[in-house]
């Protein structure tokens, strides 16, 4: 089993701003201007660096400011579009299609509403929303560090055989691979 990060490692860049970006800008119910949402979010954003504040907050607050009280539909027809505009790296064309579909999975801290159209049929897990009469109401599950290696064990699995990440927040996976491939600059480096 090969797991891919998908942020950064089969991306060229990071996607959840975008993703935020993509709603605001194109019919979010939530009126307040996208400047004053992204430098709200950037402040807590240096909060998130500073160490104030863990990952899971700093979610917590983009999904107030740009998601919550979006309908799942509304939700999903900003996700297809978006998916859309990302693009896909080096590392995907080399690396992740020459793996077996049945053996590789991708699991992302990004939504999987919009990681999902990429790769259709495919297992992919990311953070979910929580719906409260089909409006978004908050986060439901964040995929970051353990999530990522809990969902592996609540689907049977507790060894795997590559991690594809740009992170060491990925450590736990790590732990738990028997080869370990950093992605820095669309470039790859073996670490284990």
């Amino acid at each position: 089993m090969v797991v891919f990060d998908f942020d950064k490692t089969l991306t060229y860049q990071d996607t959840l701003a975008g993703f935020y970006k993509e709603v605001a800008v194109h019919g979010s119910k939530n009126r307040v201007p996208f400047l004053i949402k992204r430098m709200t979010l950037l402040c807590f954003a240096i909060l998130y660096k500073l160490k104030f504040i863990d990952n899971t907050a700093l979610k917590k607050i983009g999904v107030a400011l740009y998601l919550k009280g979006l309908s799942n539909d509304e939700i999903n027809k900003h996700a297809v579009n978006y998916s859309k505009k990302i693009k896909l790296n080096t590392i995907y064309e080399v690396e992740y299609l020459k793996t077996n579909p049945d053996d590789r999975i991708v699991i992302t801290a990004s939504f999987s509403d919009y990681v999902k159209p990429l790769f259709p049929g495919e297992k992919v897990f990311g953070s979910e929303l929580k719906y409260v009469d089909k409006k978004v109401a908050g986060l439901s599950v964040n995929m970051y560090r353990a999530e990522k290696v809990n969902l592996l064990i609540n689907q049977g699995i507790q060894e795997i055989d590559a991690v594809y990440t740009d992170s060491y927040s990925d450590q736990p996976l790590m732990d738990i691979a028997t080869q370990c491939f950093l992605v820095r600059d669309n470039k790859i480096q073996k670490i284990k």
